[in-house]
């Protein structure tokens, strides 16, 4: 189903929810051609519920108007943000935005929506949130931090910070990651060799270690490494929290 919102001249703004019909595809593309017919550039907000999920109805009329009609209607795109939670809907959102070449494209969470609209209308850039919390101690051998979004530079102190506290602690280290708003890390953080090496040092030092809301593929690659290592790794849900600490606070092994 398509929800309007009106956010000015200059943006195309809609909430998508469940699964889109005929005549909702006919009204989106009826305002992209009002908006394509104005001069100047054009910005996009799109916000998609858990619910939204694609149809065949979506493709057919967009792929009627022809690969140039869509490469010029794409083109006249200056930053596109999308509001969503699914991780599906952000992985495509994701994709979409590596082909989108010249685009200034941004994905937001529901919790961002404010942060959303208003980098879409003007440009402004949002705050950026640290990616990294450690969170209450559960008990005398129990840690856990939170990793929300992306993980960068700017992040190592608190990250680096947290890892002196666990290695001063010792050996036999309970710690619960909280990954329901992981968005993934830059890539020139494996190259520091301080941090890699406090990473082996942590490792060593756990006995039991819980999961909640990780991404599919690290929940896979969990499920198949978990059997060949001493430590107790576990992944639960991202509604699963309550469950993990309890877990967390058995005797290893159970």
């Amino acid at each position: 189903m398509l929800n309007e919102m009106n956010q000015g001249p200059d943006v195309l703004s809609l909430t998508l929810s469940g699964t889109l019909s005929e005549a909702d595809v006919a009204s989106i593309l009826e305002r992209l051609e009002e908006a394509l017919a104005r001069e100047g550039d054009l910005n996009l907000l799109a916000e998609f519920s858990d619910d939204w999920s694609p149809s065949l109805v979506v493709f057919a009329p967009w792929r009627s108007r022809g690969s140039e009609w869509l490469k010029n209607a794409a083109a006249r795109f200056k930053r596109v943000a999308v509001i969503a939670d699914a991780r599906w809907i952000r992985g495509a959102a994701w994709l979409e935005s590596k082909v989108l070449y010249g685009v200034d494209y941004r994905i937001f969470s529901t919790a961002q929506r404010a942060e959303a609209k208003n980098w879409v209308a003007t440009g402004a850039e949002p705050p950026v949130p640290r990616a990294f919390l450690a969170t209450e101690s559960l008990g005398a051998d129990e840690f856990s931090f939170r990793w929300q979004g992306h993980l960068s530079h700017e992040d190592l102190p608190q990250v680096k910070h947290f890892m002196d506290q666990l290695i001063a602690h010792g050996p036999g280290l309970k710690l619960l990651a909280d990954l329901r708003g992981y968005d993934g890390y830059d890539l020139g953080l494996l190259r520091d060799a301080e941090l890699m090496e406090k990473k082996r040092l942590v490792l060593g030092l756990l006995s039991r270690y819980a999961l909640v809301g990780a991404p599919l593929w690290l929940t896979a690659l969990v499920g198949a490494v978990s059997h060949l290592t001493r430590l107790d790794l576990k992944c639960f849900g991202a509604d699963e929290m309550e469950s993990a600490k309890a877990w967390l606070q058995q005797p290893p092994g159970t």
